[in-house]
């Protein structure tokens, strides 16, 4: 009996710490927000000053002009499948937001967010959960 107990317990408890499925909403102008809420959910303090830089920096870039509407819908819909997927907060939406910001500020290869983000779509779909 202690031992269906002790099962039940361990169960429950992984179940509990497992990462939730986040739905961005179709709104580009709360993504920011959202992306760093997600984050920012279960992290310590000194991870959180870690990110924070970078979604700043993310944040400044996307209420921009210099990432398209266009790729603002590809990122929000990518960004619900690596959710779906079950990808985690930190690191990979992270990686996300930095290879973003990279792209975007090369202004030779500033063009390149939408098929950049489209090729993310292999590796989003063979993740395993």
């Amino acid at each position: 009996m202690r031992k269906i107990l002790t099962l039940i317990l361990l169960l429950s408890l992984g179940h509990s710490f497992a990462q939730k499925n986040y739905e961005f909403s179709n709104y580009s102008d709360k993504y920011p927000f959202e992306l760093k809420e997600f984050v920012f959910t279960n992290l310590s303090k000194d991870k959180k000053k870690k990110i924070q830089p970078i979604l700043s920096d993310f944040t400044l870039l996307w209420q921009s002009d210099t990432i398209s509407a266009k790729a603002k819908k590809l990122i929000i819909a990518y960004s619900n499948m690596m959710s779906q997927n079950r990808f985690r907060a930190n690191p990979s939406f992270v990686y996300l937001a930095q290879g973003i910001i990279a792209i975007a500020r090369d202004t030779d290869n500033r063009n390149n967010i939408e098929p950049w983000i489209k090729s993310l779509n292999y590796y989003i779909r063979r993740k395993k959960t």
